[in-house]
């Protein structure tokens, strides 16, 4: 019986206009169910048969229809046609041999008279014609002049071999051909035909989602069957697409699940055997599954897990793979493994390599082993200017470290492709070379690099110049201004002048370097000499805290001089100590100005440190410990002092054991405010004093004063 589709179908597409329509047969007399059924059955064997016909008389030459005479002398395509109708052939063999013939079918009017003969004998059970239909239904879209031939095959073909025939059927990518996989939809076919049929549209015209569904498949030949060819074309290039976008869709979703049981299987894997599971994941041809057995290798190595030898000889046989994507995660596995013999198989890869993705993971590897074998093929990359020339670069720069680059040519070839190249395109090892073998127009070159809106540009260029002394100033100009400088601009200040003059040129970088900067600061305070730290402290002058973070008791600990040190030297640490004593008092901290204090031997105290030392004293109350000290300390500790309750107790002392020492100015200055404070307004200030001179170390006595 016929489904609704089926006749809607036929009653508005016949499929030719010499040729009676499949419902001019599918409508008999009524009559009994059987005889019915029977007379429709009859109908259609006799369409067939009439369709057969004229598809033999009038479709399909007769010069097409029959076998071909065999040259006297074989030729390439009589050789192929022996060897797809050779039964004692494999399968497989046949079937190559199929589709070469299939594939010169265009060009050379030989070989379709090759196939047709293979054809002729209208048997799909015969070993040619199974070898050329199966090798159809496998090409993506057939050669016109072998439609003839099929159509006959289809029309002729048992049901038990018609599957076989709809799959070559639907390699042809015309109206003609999904109209005669339409007819074979019918209900009167047997159920593998059907499927077979239905399977062929999909095939032909990407519609996956019309199924199984007769009356969709109708409607839409209806409307689309008698398009022009442009607009059939146009038509079938979208269901195409969509069937495309479905299956890749598909097959990620199906890779993300291989994925996720394989990271299940490695878990439970024992761990004597997890090299074995590497190496079997890394020879998969699925993409994902290689890079999850990289990512896992990663993983062991990063847990220091060792691997078995043969892990690094599969990533070592995968660079001589046919695949890219393979190539490359080979080379990533091999510079990451770095086996013994990682070397001359990448550098043997590469010098072989063609394609620029593979090449940039090759260079990459080969960096781990910097020898002359690869410097051309580094050299080769360079000048390609592609995607792989950066890590060409890097290569160089490694080659030219490890001393084993030419000196003459190949430096001249350098700095040809360098000088030519566009700064997007130039990376470190480019900066690198250009500054080391460049002239003074490439260096210049490099330094405009520093104001390039492209950051890794920015960088490349201030690493590749701190490697000269004449080049770091304009690496701390630039550092002033752009924190992403401050790190380069760093390491050129230790690398070349790890001294006062580095600590004072890192200063401006403060503002936008902040704490890394101040921690670069101290780092070089510590490791210089007395006199540059002096130096460097004497310019914080007005910044105690820093001072303080600079000189803590550690440092000046270990860079205290040796009890046999010249008289210099401990001089210089007296001075030292005395900065961070007065930088401690002036911040309120009288216990730890007092043992930075205590560092300083009392064979080598000088007038300074005593006078501090006894500052700290008063200020804490210790009385007893600072009456040695000139009044003049102990009127700049009444000064100092911000606790209240011991302003009146200085005052008192000064008044009971100094006042005869006093001059009459600072005899009629404790009067006054012994006055103040016995009508207990101790919340007056005290008389201003007139202010040190701006040079005077801090805990140095007033103006005027007598003190030391």
């Amino acid at each position: 019986m016929l489904h609704e589709g089926q006749k809607n179908f036929n009653a508005a597409v016949p499929y030719h206009p010499t040729m009676p329509s499949l419902a001019q047969h599918a409508n008999p007399p009524s009559g009994s169910p059987n005889a019915t059924r029977a007379r429709r059955l009859n109908s259609f064997r006799s369409f067939a048969a009439a369709w057969a016909s004229f598809v033999l008389l009038v479709i399909v030459p007769p010069s097409l229809a029959l076998a071909q005479p065999t040259p006297t002398t074989p030729t390439p395509t009589a050789a192929l046609a022996a060897a797809a109708s050779d039964p004692a052939a494999r399968r497989t063999d046949r079937e190559a041999a199929a589709s070469e013939l299939i594939s010169r079918v265009s060009a050379e009017p030989a070989a379709r008279q090759a196939v047709a003969s293979l054809l002729a004998s209208l048997d799909p059970r015969e070993p040619g014609a199974e070898a050329v239909l199966s090798a159809l239904a496998r090409v993506p879209d057939a050669p016109e002049g072998l439609w003839r031939s099929i159509a006959m095959f289809a029309l002729s073909a048992p049901p038990a071999q018609r599957p076989l025939v709809l799959g070559a059927v639907a390699s042809f990518r015309t109206p003609d051909a999904a109209l005669l996989l339409f007819r074979f939809t019918s209900e009167e076919e047997a159920p593998e035909v059907r499927e077979a049929a239905f399977a062929g549209l999909t095939r032909l015209t990407g519609h996956a989602e019309f199924g199984t569904d007769p009356d969709q498949w109708s409607r839409w030949l209806i409307i689309n069957s008698r398009l022009p060819e442009r607009q059939w074309h146009a038509e079938l290039i979208r269901g195409l697409s969509q069937q495309i976008a479905l299956s890749a869709r598909q097959a990620r979703d199906a890779t993300r699940r291989l994925v996720a049981v394989y990271r299940q299987l490695w878990i439970r894997t024992p761990v004597a055997e997890r090299s074995k599971f590497l190496a079997d994941l890394l020879r998969d041809d699925i993409d994902d599954l290689r890079s999850l057995a990289v990512e896992l290798t990663r993983q062991e190595l990063a847990d220091s897990n060792a691997l078995e030898p043969v892990v690094a000889e599969t990533a070592i046989s995968l660079l001589s793979t046919p695949r890219p994507a393979a190539r490359i995660d080979g080379a990533s596995l091999v510079n990451l493994l770095a086996p013994a013999d990682g070397g001359p198989a990448v550098l043997e890869a590469l010098r072989k390599e063609g394609d620029p993705r593979v090449a940039e993971a090759l260079l990459q590897a080969a960096i781990r082993w910097p020898t002359p074998e690869a410097r051309e093929s580094a050299l080769r990359w360079l000048e390609s200017g592609g995607r792989a020339a950066p890590v060409a670069a890097d290569l160089l720069w490694s080659l030219h470290r490890a001393g084993v680059m030419a000196s003459g040519p190949d430096r001249a070839r350098i700095l040809q492709a360098l000088r030519f190249m566009p700064p997007e395109a130039i990376n470190g090892g480019g900066c690198r070379l250009l500054v080391a073998l460049g002239d003074e127009v490439d260096r210049r070159r490099v330094t405009s690099f520093l104001q390039s809106d492209r950051v890794p540009l920015r960088l490349s260029a201030a690493n590749a110049l701190i490697s000269r002394p004449d080049s770091l100033s304009q690496v701390l100009s630039g550092a002033s201004q752009d924190p992403v400088l401050v790190e380069a601009a760093i390491r050129g200040v230790r690398t070349h002048i790890p001294n006062a003059d580095g600590w004072l040129a890192l200063e401006p970088l403060i503002a936008v370097g902040g704490d890394a900067v101040r921690d670069a600061q101290a780092q070089l305070a510590a490791g210089m000499t007395l006199a540059d730290r002096l130096r460097v402290v004497q310019s914080l002058a007005s910044d105690p805290e820093r001072i303080d973070s600079l000189l803590s008791i550690t440092p000046l600990q270990q860079a205290r001089p040796a009890a046999d040190a010249a008289a210099e030297q401990w001089s210089l640490f007296a001075d030292l100590v005395c900065e961070l004593g007065s930088a401690r008092i002036a911040l309120g901290h009288f216990p730890q100005a007092a043992e930075a204090l205590a560092l300083i031997p009392d064979e080598h105290v000088t007038e300074r440190a005593s006078n501090l030392l006894a500052t700290s004293q008063i200020l804490q109350g210790e009385f007893e410990s600072a009456e040695p000290a000139p009044s003049a300390v102990w009127l700049s500790a009444l000064d100092r002092c911000a606790d209240e309750s011991l302003i009146p107790q200085i005052a008192q002392w000064l008044y009971d054991n100094r006042r005869d020492s006093l001059t009459p100015e600072q005899a009629e200055r404790i009067d006054a405010l012994r006055e103040v404070l016995a009508k207990g307004e101790t919340s007056e200030p005290a008389p201003e004093q007139p202010p040190a001179p701006d040079d005077a170390p801090v805990g140095a006595p007033p103006a005027g004063s007598d003190g030391g």
